[in-house]
C-alpha cells in the first residue's frame, strides 16, 4: 500500500475506470443530498475532501 493514503484511497486508485467513476457519482450524489441539511455538515466536508483527492488523483 502506499503510505499517506487512507484505505479507501488506496481501494480507490486500483480500481477500473468505470468504478471510479460510479465512486465519484456516488460521493456527489451524497454531497448533493445532504447539503442542505445542516446536521451533516462534517459528513459533507468529508464527502467533498474525499471527492477533492479523487478527483486529483
Amino acid at each position: 500500500m502506499n503510505s499517506g493514503l487512507t484505505y479507501e484511497q488506496e481501494i480507490f486508485v486500483q480500481d477500473s475506470i468505470p468504478v471510479r467513476l460510479g465512486k465519484l457519482a456516488t460521493n456527489l450524489a451524497r454531497i448533493s443530498q445532504l447539503f442542505t441539511d445542516s446536521t451533516h455538515e462534517d459528513v459533507v466536508k468529508s464527502l467533498i475532501r474525499e471527492t477533492m483527492y479523487f478527483l486529483s488523483g
